[in-house]
């Protein structure tokens, strides 16, 4: 299922863990992010749940650009270790099924979700953004080079352009 804007976390939860009861899922709320980069003048890395909407991810980007300090750049990438199988991470299982759902792999999928959220962020932001202020992260880890980023990029490269690009 999508995650929604309303689902995220706020300042004003009784913890920044998840809560389940209450649909919260786990992670700080992106209030404290903002905070904790522009206190320490330090660029952020965020997260992008695998699941978030696009109204989700508009309004994240939203939030970041109105909130962010002005000199302080943006690592987008999407979720995190997708690439994982072990117990505990969900994401790679949503990443397998939305890929199956779409006729591509797991790694053209993730690819594409990547490009997909630059895109959105160059939208919020305004053109020029990206490779700029915002900052798309296309990872997976170092054993995995040659099994997940060189398909992915190239996968980009053939769909949507050069990855360079986004």
């Amino acid at each position: 299922a999508l995650t929604t804007w309303s689902e995220r976390k706020l300042p004003s939860d009784a913890s920044q863990t998840a809560i389940s009861q209450i649909g919260k899922n786990g992670g700080a709320c992106w209030e404290h992010v903002i905070d904790l980069a522009n206190r320490t003048q330090t660029d952020a890395w965020i997260n992008v749940p695998i699941s978030a909407s696009t109204d989700y991810v508009i309004q994240l980007a939203t939030m970041l650009k109105n909130g962010l300090d002005l000199d302080l750049n943006i690592y987008v990438e999407s979720s995190n270790e997708v690439w994982n199988t072990a117990p505990g991470f969900e994401q790679s299982q949503y990443n397998q099924a939305q890929a199956a759902a779409l006729g591509i792999d797991q790694h053209q999928n993730h690819a594409r979700r990547t490009v997909e959220l630059a895109q959105i962020f160059e939208n919020v932001f305004g053109p020029g953004s990206l490779n700029n202020r915002i900052r798309m992260v296309l990872c997976s880890h170092q054993p995995m080079l040659k099994w997940w980023v060189e398909p992915m990029l190239q996968y980009v490269d053939a769909t949507f352009g050069p990855p360079s690009d986004f």
